[in-house]
């Protein structure tokens, strides 16, 4: 967190933040398997979750009993299947019913507008703050910064652009060059204006990730700590963090 700290008085100084625009607020994908109802039902419904998140930019609404309670198919647009295997041959019964696909949903946006309004928010806008994220990891005797280029860390850096797509946050990793010593070089014309850092270990007795966030704006640095028990999830949930706090949504969970 030292890092985050000399950083302040460059991040500060700026009177306003680059915004970057988000495309596909109202689209959300699941992973299914098969293309049965009984699968499509609980995609649908994680899916209309994300997409309240992504359009908010709350993530306490990820969680929202109420906004669970109002779902309803006819928010609904369109939705699409993308075969993960589509490249193997299907085999009987395994290739009809238990093959993994992609989920592709497109909620109607008035509809969802009205969702959000029901619940007490309204729509983020797709114009968002550029993020540059400062993310070391932990995990055993290994510790590594997150790049945009290369190992060490090329899975997890890819799980947190998974997870800022999927919540309409522009998250950029620096690149290697940039990372010296484990602190991180920035100067005007850094692609991204918001310093988010993070720090993940791995417990074994949670057994899952530990980890501190925090994200420093024109408004003030925001705190918080997640428990996840994959790295994916982590990042997921700091990202969500991350957007209810830049969305002026309140305090991270």
């Amino acid at each position: 967190m030292r890092t985050a700290l000399l950083l302040l008085p460059f991040l500060f100084a700026s009177p306003a933040f680059a915004a970057e625009k988000v495309d596909g607020l109202y689209t959300a994908s699941a992973l299914v398997t098969g293309q049965r109802a009984e699968t499509r039902e609980p995609a649908l419904r994680q899916a209309f979750r994300d997409v309240l998140v992504k359009v908010s930019g709350d993530g306490s609404l990820f969680s929202d009993a109420d906004a669970e309670r109002l779902f309803d198919p006819a928010l609904v647009q369109a939705y699409s299947y993308r075969d993960l295997m589509a490249s193997l041959p299907k085999k009987d019964e395994q290739g009809t019913r238990d093959r993994p696909f992609e989920l592709t949903v497109e909620f109607v946006p008035d509809k969802i507008d009205n969702t959000l309004a029901r619940l007490g928010r309204a729509p983020w806008g797709p114009e968002r703050p550029a993020i540059t994220a400062f993310i070391t990891v932990e995990l055993g005797p290994a510790h590594f910064t997150l790049a945009s280029d290369g190992d060490p860390g090329a899975l997890q850096s890819r799980a947190l652009m998974v997870a800022a797509a999927r919540y309409g946050l522009p998250v950029h990793l620096p690149a290697r060059s940039d990372l010296a010593g484990g602190t991180l070089t920035v100067g005007p014309g850094q692609k991204g204006d918001v310093l988010m850092t993070g720090v993940m270990r791995f417990d074994e007795a949670l057994p899952g990730w530990r980890a501190e966030w925090s994200v420093a704006a024109g408004t003030g640095i925001q705190t918080w700590k997640t428990e996840s028990p994959t790295f994916d999830e982590a990042f997921r949930a700091a990202i969500r963090g991350a957007a209810q706090g830049l969305s002026g949504n309140g305090e991270p969970l």
